[in-house]
């Protein structure tokens, strides 16, 4: 099930140009111009992974740097405006993929789903914390406990 959604994820992207990661970038700036720090941190990645995404939508055309007050350690990130229109266009194909994912559910099943999932999901992430390691990546995995 995750294979085919993330097959249909990977089609409408590369309709649009983009790859997962960079879609991920586009929508960490949704919300406004960032540092590259704050941003890689609020997507779980390393700078260095970051910067080399940054570079292919800067290239693009869909992201833009600019240095306040001249300030290079301060770059901020946001999306340029075709940036902005492609994530609206990725974003409303990847909704109606979605509805055509669940359609089976009703609404009452789907919503279901959806808290089941979440709690799922966090349970996930306490797991990961608590192992010192992204489970969902796998991460170096604990030692069992010595009897």
């Amino acid at each position: 099930m995750a294979r085919g959604a993330r097959a249909h994820l990977d089609r409408v992207l590369s309709g649009h140009g983009v790859t997962f990661a960079g879609f991920l970038v586009l929508r960490g700036l949704a919300a406004g111009p960032v540092g590259n720090g704050e941003l890689a941190a609020r997507l779980e990645i390393e700078a260095p992974t970051l910067t080399r995404q940054v570079n292919r939508l800067v290239r693009a055309g869909l992201v833009e740097r600019s240095v306040p007050d001249g300030d290079r350690r301060a770059v901020r990130l946001s999306l340029s405006e075709r940036g902005r229109r492609l994530l609206a266009d990725v974003e409303r194909a990847v909704a109606e993929g979605d509805a055509e994912l669940a359609a089976p559910l009703d609404a009452d099943e789907l919503a279901t789903l959806r808290r089941l999932l979440g709690r799922l999901g966090a349970h996930v992430d306490r797991l990961g914390r608590r192992w010192g390691h992204d489970v969902v990546s796998g991460g170096p995995a604990p030692s069992p406990p010595r009897p």
